[in-house]
């Protein structure tokens, strides 16, 4: 199992597996925060968004699960796909949050 590593960024915590560094916050919105970072093994620069209460609400599960699947599926060059999903192992239990990863062009 890869080490969690805690990033604090702008008042946002993110918990990332220790694959990825040197991330920067790139925005916040309604649905959760996004940052930039540093894959450290392909040294591709990728997103990383964190997806606070996905499950909250069945509206929001849907919501999630909606944009999660367009994103795997998608591929275009204008629409970032997603490499790679992880849940922190403090927010596991309640599954309070999840992370994809997503490539930057």
């Amino acid at each position: 199992m890869a080490n969690i590593v805690n990033h604090h960024i702008g008042g946002c915590s993110f918990d990332t597996t220790s694959r990825y560094s040197a991330l920067r916050l790139v925005g916040v919105g309604t649905y959760g925060q996004v940052c930039s970072a540093t894959d450290n093994l392909t040294t591709q620069a990728v997103a990383i968004k964190k997806i606070t209460e996905p499950f909250q609400t069945l509206e929001a599960a849907k919501r999630s699960f909606r944009e999660v699947k367009l994103l795997r599926h998608l591929r275009h060059g204008n629409v970032i796909s997603v490499q790679d999903i992880f849940v922190s192992p403090v927010d596991d239990l309640l599954v309070e949050s999840f992370r994809p990863v997503m490539p930057i062009h």
